[in-house]
């Protein structure tokens, strides 16, 4: 047989017919190796058992069962949560006659919520999926299939059309409609889209690590609202409207969660880059992801044009490169995306910008809310609204809602065709780290607040009593058992802008107006104990303040140390529209450090390619962080460069002591070389002072570079540390070996190492088997790599006396 081939996992041969021959037709067979059939017995486990007693189900394949049964034993212990895990493989046994088939699961799913003891309240998908069921055009492994509406087929024979090419989507709500014949969700449905079972492991320990060990405090709060501007890819222009639809979702976060701290960056306010690859807006970028690695946000909304890896066609969010410069393993935020195609997981061999923020191992998301198609600007506000006067209910007993109820809750009323293209990637069991209780401002200097109070005025340079308190959300009684810590933050009024965006109206002619709030300058903000539910805070304010009859906003963070409950609330009772007269004792200017990526730091170190600037402030008065006063603000200045970067916005207050406080502030776009940066800051006296260091970027960030290497104390008796530098943000892997001066190797251990910026090591002196080392010199070598195939190699001498 000519022409045999085998193109994805088809086997193809081909014949050729004369027709001018008058011979009788050929027939071809055509047979596989002959098999004996044989009859076995399969095993269904739980998918068919009635007398189950299970809050959730984890539905895995047979490869990734150890890491699912893993998240079942954590969830079942921080949730108390009955979880049940069942393998696809007995799902399609049970309900397909051993067929992968999506519906088979969504007869289980609908088995266990008519039959089981209990209705179950989440199903958490364990595994990726994609469309191609057959394997016809790729090897990748469907795990967990997706269902994949059949709009598009009802037109076969039609010649293609854009008007309908959208009509075909994944949709995760078929497994969650189980009951009646309606597109309503009866379950919440999670997916987590894996690929191995180690990632599996890893994604277990990056909800535990969120849950348990996140970073408590104001990040808690605060939600980032990303907008499209008006310039589209086809070169015409939507004008204002994801503005404007970011603006509703800002209206609906006033009324439901108004102690949530609205960040925003909005592409209209950010100059215009002409790059080789096409117009972009790297300002922007680097906003968000300051606010992203610096004080952190617990929601980071998207409102425009998108696809799986871009975000506008200036390409504010890039999946493969922007992601790749996130830090916040201690600050992961959860990502709603109202935009086309974001979460299209079900692609074979390739990545969705939500999957790739979810696995992403250092930050990134800790889940999504976003759509797995094309969807549209005016339904895509609805649901995004939707999202947060959802957010903003509580559960009976006062508690915050699980994504799977908020999701839940969600599709209960949004169900229609755009609607549908909408899933949650990620735990359905997962409560964001929403503060629960609530703060009340009782009184300013002395007056008592209540609801008919309109504002208490004060004055610049006055030193400020507030007292407030921590109060249940229903009840609204005091928690007098509530001790810990609490952040004040107080902010001027807020600011109405209106601006054009400059870019449109040079290239398009688009002089559209941009309406929207900010959050007024920050004022103060301060760390102070909590006793018995009560918080009591002393501050002077600034100089720099805008004077006016608008009343500020003040913003309440509080952290129960006991029990990790916490409580957030929010006063616009203030007003500060004087100066008090009063005389001037501080002279001195802020005590300023400057570090770049690590507080090891020192100057002349090797650094990343963008680096974070690191620096402590503090004043026996406190800082001035309103940036107000001409030239008052924390700034900093990069070589000789003019301009400053602003550094004010990223300023947070000490936890332990109110005067002091840090600023962090990623930086973008180094040449390789030697850099010095000037540091410059305030008190609240306007007292100013400055600091400069110097700091070397290498050329390539995927290539190991190393700088400073020092061993201490050298000579030594019981222990050294070598301590070296280096300009990796990825794992390293180590390997040292310490030899005598025969080359005999007397130590030797390997690790990997997380550290940014500088690791250490410590030798005892000892041999690998603990024997003692008589005195001499020792030669130490350090081979570090890296999953890129960087490799390099760090040499020195100690010397070891008795």
């Amino acid at each position: 047989m000519r022409n045999l081939s085998i193109v994805a996992q088809q086997g193809v041969f081909r014949v050729l017919l004369d027709s001018t021959q008058r011979v009788r037709p050929r027939q071809y067979y055509v047979s596989a190796e002959r098999r004996q059939p044989e009859l076995t017995r399969t095993d269904v486990g739980l998918a068919r058992s009635p007398s189950v007693d299970a809050d959730m189900i984890v539905i895995a394949p047979q490869e990734f069962i150890e890491s699912a049964r893993a998240y079942a034993a954590y969830r079942r212990g921080r949730s108390a949560l009955r979880v049940a895990v069942v393998p696809t493989e007995n799902i399609y046994a049970a309900f397909a006659a051993g067929m992968p088939d999506p519906t088979a699961i969504r007869d289980f799913i609908s088995f266990a919520y008519h039959y089981w003891n209990a209705p179950p309240r989440y199903v958490l998908l364990w595994g990726d999926g994609h469309y191609d069921y057959r394997g016809i055009t790729t090897t990748t492994p469907n795990w967990i299939p997706p269902y994949e509406n059949d709009n598009v087929e009802q037109r076969f024979g039609v010649p293609y059309n854009w008007s309908y090419a959208d009509d075909s989507y994944a949709t995760e709500d078929y497994f969650g409609c189980v009951d009646g014949d309606d597109f309503v969700m009866d379950i919440a449905v999670g997916r987590l889209p894996i690929t191995s079972d180690a990632q599996g492991q890893q994604m277990v320990e990056k909800i535990r690590q969120y849950e348990t060990q996140s970073a408590r405090d104001a990040w808690q709060t605060t939600v980032t609202l990303v907008a499209d501007d008006g310039p589209t890819s086809s070169g015409k222009t939507d004008g204002a409207l994801h503005v404007n639809s970011s603006e509703a979702v800002s209206a609906v976060l006033r009324q439901w969660l108004p102690a949530m701290i609205q960040r925003k960056v909005y592409m209209c306010e950010y100059p215009l880059s002409n790059a080789s690859s096409g117009n972009r807006k790297p300002a922007a970028t680097e906003a968000m992801l300051s606010i992203i690695n610096g004080q952190g946000t617990l929601l980071l909304n998207w409102m425009g044009h998108g696809n799986p890896r871009v975000w506008a066609h200036e390409e504010i969010f890039d999946r493969d490169r922007t992601i790749q410069l996130m830090r916040n393993q201690a600050k992961n935020f959860f990502v709603v995306a109202a935009t086309c195609d974001f979460a299209r997981f079900d692609m074979p061999d390739v990545q969705s910008g939500a999957e790739a923020l979810i696995q992403w191992p250092l930050g990134g998301a800790i889940g999504a809310f976003s759509a797995s198609r094309v969807v549209y600007t005016i339904a895509n506000e609805a649901i995004n609204r939707r999202f947060y006067e959802e957010l903003g209910q509580r559960n009976p007993d006062g508690t915050r809602r699980t994504l799977g109820d908020l999701l839940l809750a969600i599709k209960l009323r949004s169900y229609s065709d755009n609607d549908r293209r909408y899933l949650l990637l990620g735990d359905p069991a997962l409560r964001l780290l929403l503060p629960s209780a609530s703060i009340t401002l009782d009184t300013i200097e002395r007056t008592p607040l209540s609801s008919d109070t309109v504002a208490v005025t004060v004055c610049a340079l006055e030193r400020v009593r507030l007292v407030a308190s921590i109060r249940d959300p229903l009840s609204s009684h005091m928690l007098d058992d509530f001790d810990g810590t609490g952040a004040v933050s107080l902010f001027d009024p807020d600011l109405l802008l209106q601006i054009q965006d400059q870019s449109a109206l040079a290239l398009l002619g688009d002089a559209t107006v941009f309406r929207f709030w900010k959050l007024g300058g920050s004022i103060y903000r301060g760390n102070y104990p909590i006793r018995h539910g009560q918080l009591i805070a002393e501050f002077i304010i600034p100089k720099d303040v805008t004077l006016s009859d608008s009343t500020c906003r003040l913003h309440l963070f509080a952290l129960n140390t006991q029990d990790s409950s916490d409580a957030m609330g929010v006063s616009q009772a203030l007003r500060i529209a004087c100066v008090e007269i009063t005389s001037v004792e501080d002279k001195a200017g802020p005590q300023i450090a400057v570090y770049m990526d690590s507080r090891r730091f020192q100057p002349g170190d090797v650094v990343r390619s963008n680096p974070v600037l690191i620096v402590d402030l503090w004043d026996e008065s406190g800082i001035n962080t309103t940036g107000i006063g001409i030239g008052h603000k924390i700034e900093a200045w990069l070589d000789d460069n003019l301009d400053a970067l602003d550094l004010t916005e990223y300023f947070e207050t000490s936890p332990t002591d109110s005067r002091g406080g840090t600023a962090q502030r990623q930086l973008f776009g180094l040449s390789s070389g030697l850099h010095t940066i000037r540091v410059r800051a305030w008190d609240v006296w306007n007292n100013y002072s400055t600091a400069q260091v110097w700091f070397l970027v290498p050329s390539n960030d995927s290539v190991i570079t190393t700088g400073r290497v020092i061993a201490y104390p050298n000579p030594f008796s019981d222990q050294v540390t070598i301590a070296y530098n280096h300009n990796q943000s990825i794992p390293v892997n180590v390997r040292i070996r310490i030899t005598d001066l025969s080359g005999q190797a007397v130590w030797q251990k390997e690790a990997v190492s997380t550290d940014v910026h500088s690791a250490s090591i410590v030798w005892d002196g000892r041999t690998s088997q603990g024997g003692t080392l008589p005195s001499g010199v020792y030669t130490y070598t350090i081979e570090l790599s890296n999953s890129l195939g960087s490799n390099n190699v760090i040499r020195g001498f100690i010397v070891k006396v008795q």
